[in-house]
């Protein structure tokens, strides 16, 4: 930090306590007759006073142990901040206007504790206790804008003192022990009540002044973990990237070519974090990757190409969010797993539909692992052309290929069921089944989940012939996809569900509503309702075709609202209880709950069931709420209701959710809304580890389509033994 007002032009300000025989720009050694040599705090002090944050006092001391005043803090903050003295005000009524510190106390009031302003008093000559400076050093030097982002954590999982630190001010606390601002005691405690001597200010203030250099803790931590180049903070038992430059490389070597899980334990605040990992291999080459994480405390997992020999992997945040300085980032470990070997093949969809008088473009993925796909051929030796699209390209990922089989030459496969052999240039053959239909059968329910990225809209066609859409995506999505369908169809709406209030779920909801005639309920009244008797709500409602989450309760049956032709829905979460009672919202794995988490804790979610076959709708629901509805079913002994056949999950389930909800209700498809390998990395951890690849009886427990890789999905029901379901690309869905 550049110097600031020579020791000279300080002696002219006010009340200058710098001895005498100190003059301006001298470069010997700065001694007080009462700090020797050997002093914990010595070279902070000759720092500080030859920066001139500090003084020492005209018979030569500096009172190394004396407590400092309020005064003298707001003095020194503003002196270390670069501030000018400010025109003395009439704000605090213990500030006198011709006292020396009045001109300090003006300048900093942007950054004094809000307690002293709203007593309007500041008691100069009162200690400042460890918690009120740590407070004015965070807001001077403008690190407040982490806390929305600063790990709370920090400071309950360090100091055995935690309680004593005010909650509202634990991320700062944990924002300075992260930056290095303030340390803790040797017995564990963090004092923040504690008077703060002036030895104790000048080594916070040369912590402060070399962020982000290099301190011990971090040194620390890299020799731990074999780290060869960070420009990051450490803390005791771990690591904490800061800005969006930040960066730490470790060494692996490995004993042969292929895929080596590379696992990190962290803990992260922020509601989503992305960051690249780059591999530089023996030979010089390099390969980069964007991941992204789940908050919380968190054990993350990758498979990551490794080449024989050492390899450096490279791990950098790229926080896009502003402010870009966000990120409290802990990671308690990083090891090679070591396991290694090919990861196992897999194609998407497993059956496909394929109607002879209106034939759309057969697309699949496959999962290959950096394996080319040779030929695509009918077990009666008919060869099909193909076409292919790369998807994930990089080595340290999943490298995946879209297919696109000639729509031609499968228009002229004979009716019936077929079996499609996919061989791999290593000999590796998947299979699927196609089934060619002349055209498709009659069926009384059909429901497309739309391939709208990671936002969720479904339209649901009823038995009736009524028409309810269940969201809409976002604007973009509503207005280039959603309504142009519907009038491409001559579809028009009759109902809209809107499960809850975020931006990827109600695009241009109001216009979807004029454009159908679709009435919506008087709010006042539709909220008044809600702790009424459920047939008196129910009565109200039904005169209206748009419902959301603020109107419905846990169980209540909107085929009693609405007319839906023999098709039930029940709800299984909501804002309300079944006596419309707030319901109980956690929010795990997030650190905090606050709007964006409430509204998907209180999405409304449903069991639809037409003559047996069942959908469960996930909406944005976590794992709590997933787990609450089974463990009600269980409870109230009603575990035929714990089954489905189609299971929609929400973007955010792939990596908050409950494994046993969905091994109980043993779907056959799963379909999760999604862009092409947007959160692939928590898909790959949570999804894939914990249910995609769960056998359950030897058999695989689920069929995933992922929208993003493989596009919209139109379903066809008659019943539960009586249904079939088509991928249709976005080119034939919207063209």
């Amino acid at each position: 930090m550049k110097k600031f007002l020579s020791i000279l032009l300080l002696a002219a300000i006010t009340i200058s306590l710098i001895p005498a025989s100190l003059t301006a720009g001298a470069e010997e050694s700065i001694m007080y007759s009462d700090v020797a040599e050997k002093y914990w705090a010595y070279e902070n002090i000759q720092e500080c006073t030859e920066e001139g944050w500090l003084e020492g006092y005209p018979d030569g001391s500096f009172a190394p142990e004396r407590g400092m005043t309020r005064a003298e803090a707001a003095k020194t903050v503003v002196l270390f901040s670069e501030r000018k003295p400010a025109k003395i005000g009439n704000t605090y009524k213990d500030v006198e206007a011709d006292a020396w510190y009045a001109p300090y106390v003006y300048a900093a009031e942007a950054f004094l504790p809000v307690a002293w302003k709203v007593s309007s008093r500041i008691e100069p000559e009162k200690a400042v206790t460890r918690e009120e400076l740590v407070y004015m050093i965070v807001y001077a030097m403008g690190y407040d804008s982490e806390l929305g982002f600063a790990n709370r954590f920090l400071v309950d999982n360090a100091f055995s003192d935690n309680a004593a630190v005010s909650e509202t001010l634990k991320p700062l606390f944990s924002l300075a022990v992260s930056k290095g601002i303030i340390s803790g005691y040797s017995d564990g405690t963090l004092k923040p009540q504690g008077m703060v001597t002036r030895a104790q200010m000048a080594a916070m203030l040369c912590r402060t002044a070399d962020i982000p250099e290099k301190h011990a803790l971090r040194d620390a931590f890299c020799e731990k973990f074999n780290v060869v180049e960070t420009n990051v903070m450490g803390t005791e038992n771990g690591l904490l990237l800061q800005t969006n430059d930040d960066y730490f490389d470790f060494e692996t070597t490995v004993p042969t070519d292929g895929y080596y899980d590379i696992a990190m334990g962290y803990a992260h605040d922020s509601w989503e974090l992305y960051f690249k990992i780059t591999v530089t291999y023996p030979d010089g080459r390099a390969n980069i990757d964007d991941y992204s994480a789940v908050a919380g405390e968190v054990e993350f997992t990758a498979p990551i190409w490794l080449e024989k020999g050492k390899n450096l992997v490279r791990i950098r945040h790229a926080q896009t969010k502003k402010p870009v300085w966000s990120l409290p980032f802990e990671i308690s470990y990083i090891e090679n797993r070591g396991k290694t070997g090919m990861l196992p093949y897999r194609i998407s969809p497993t059956k496909v539909t394929f109607f002879l008088d209106a034939p759309k473009t057969p697309q699949s993925l496959i999962t290959n692992y950096k394996d080319k796909l040779v030929k695509i051929e009918t077990t009666d030796g008919v060869e099909l052309p193909f076409t292919t699209e790369l998807m994930g390209d990089r080595l340290v990922t999943e490298s995946m290929i879209r297919v696109y089989p000639d729509k031609e030459i499968v228009s002229k496969l004979p009716e019936g069921t077929h079996t499609l052999k996919y061989t791999l240039e290593n000999g590796k053959v998947l299979t699927q089944e196609i089934n060619v239909l002349e055209t498709a059968p009659e069926t009384g329910l059909e429901y497309i989940n739309f391939n709208v990225g990671k936002a969720n809209s479904t339209l649901i066609k009823l038995p009736n012939g009524k028409n309810m859409l269940i969201d809409s995506g976002y604007d973009a999505n509503a207005k280039d996809e959603i309504i142009p369908y519907l009038e491409k169809h001559n579809i028009k709406l009759d109902y809209y569900l809107l499960t809850h209030f975020h931006t990827d779920h109600w695009g241009m909801k109001d216009e979807i509503l004029e454009m159908n005639g679709i009435k919506k309920p008087d709010q006042d009244k539709a909220d008044a309702l809600v702790k009424a008797d459920k047939q008196e709500r129910y009565d109200y409602l039904k005169d209206f075709g748009y419902l959301d989450s603020t109107m419905l309760c846990y169980y209540d049956e909107l085929h009693e609202i609405w007319d839906l032709g023999g098709v039930t829905m029940d709800v299984l979460n909501s804002r309300f209880d079944e006596n419309g009672e707030a319901m109980e919202v956690y929010n795990y794995p997030f650190y905090r709950i606050n709007e964006h988490n409430y509204e998907n804790s209180t999405s409304v979610s449903f069991m639809l069931d037409y003559n047996g076959f069942r959908y469960y709708h996930g909406a944005d629901n976590y794992a709590f709420a997933q787990e609450r509805y089974m463990y009600d079913m269980i409870k109230q002994k009603r575990t035929d209701e714990l089954s489905c056949d189609w299971f929609f999950g929400n973007h955010h389930f792939i990596c908050d959710i409950s494994p046993q909800f969905i091994i109980t209700l043993n779907p056959k498809v799963v379909f999760i809304p999604n862009d092409k390998v947007y959160h692939r990395s928590q898909y790959t951890t949570y999804y894939k580890k914990y249910v995609e690849d769960y056998n359950f009886y030897n058999k695989q427990l689920a069929e995933t389509i992922v929208s993003g890789d493989i596009g919209s999905a139109r379903v066809c029901v008659n019943s539960k033994d009586d249904w079939y379901y088509e991928i249709i690309s976005d080119g034939d869905m919207y063209n």
